[in-house]
């Protein structure tokens, strides 16, 4: 009964905080592809220096204040606009909410820019949970792809492309956290449209919005962060523009032949005959 108490007194701390600040002395990405491209941009180019853009810091805020977050608990903000994701928690000092980053990673969104209509490739914005995980239990290992689009490949371990050669079929690695929308109209179609986090073997364009909808991740630091949060962990996804995506023209597919290099087996050659 106690700590209930007290955990009903510091969440009631932390919505009476007027004012919030950010640790940012954070460890960066692992594999930081492509930051270069964040200077294109006023917002993302505060990375590049070490902040964060204003809109993520009341991403973190919304979290505890309309979502009730508890102190000292995982949580997600993926930043759309500059393909960004940060593991945060908060505490309370002196009134003052303190955000603290524990990881940012280099992601990539949806190409069809912000939006929750299906088979456009736009990733749903605001507040969802994780309603489930999926590669740990399952035995998975690191660079395992899951044939998410069913094109008849065998799961495989396969290689990742360093540089930016787009894959054919779109390949789900690794580990999942599976997305659902709390937020009515503005995010309920995530679970039919399978919006997940996930590895990619795309990892050369990660910065991009290359992918689906899903918000893609290196696959070492995807195994990373699926060991840090929880089932019903909050992941908000914020953007400062909605219309604003980074794609990569012309698309380079990669040739037939190398997909074999990657260990990837054709089990249905109807399904896969074009690739």
């Amino acid at each position: 009964m106690k700590s209930i108490i007290l955990a009903v007194i510091t969440t009631l701390t932390a919505t009476m905080a007027t004012a919030s600040v950010v640790n940012t002395a954070y460890q960066g990405p692992i594999s930081s592809y492509n930051m270069e491209i964040l200077a294109d941009h006023p917002e993302c180019a505060k990375y590049l220096s070490g902040n964060i853009p204003s809109f993520v810091q009341e991403g973190m805020d919304r979290l505890v204040h309309e979502f009730n977050l508890a102190p000292y608990t995982n949580a997600i903000i993926s930043d759309f606009t500059c393909n960004m994701l940060h593991l945060f928690s908060y505490e309370v000092q002196s009134g003052t909410i303190i955000h603290n980053i524990k990881m940012t990673y280099r992601t990539s969104g949806g190409r069809g820019k912000v939006n929750n209509v299906k088979r456009t490739g736009g990733t749903p914005p605001g507040v969802h949970e994780i309603w489930k995980k999926q590669g740990e239990s399952e035995g998975w290992p690191l660079n395992y792809a899951i044939d998410g689009s069913k094109y008849g490949f065998k799961n495989h371990a396969v290689v990742p492309t360093s540089d930016l050669t787009f894959w054919g079929p779109k390949f789900v690695m690794t580990r999942i956290l599976r997305m659902k929308g709390l937020e009515g109209k503005l995010n309920n179609n995530s679970v039919a449209r399978s919006i997940l986090i996930h590895g990619t073997p795309e990892e050369g364009l990660l910065g991009y919005h290359e992918s689906g909808g899903c918000i893609r991740m290196n696959n070492v630091e995807v195994m990373e962060l699926y060991d840090q949060v929880d089932v019903k962990a909050f992941v908000n996804v914020v953007y400062a523009d909605k219309n604003y995506t980074i794609n990569k023209t012309p698309r380079r597919y990669m040739d037939k032949s190398v997909y074999k290099d990657h260990g990837l087996v054709c089990v249905n050659k109807e399904k896969c005959k074009d690739y």
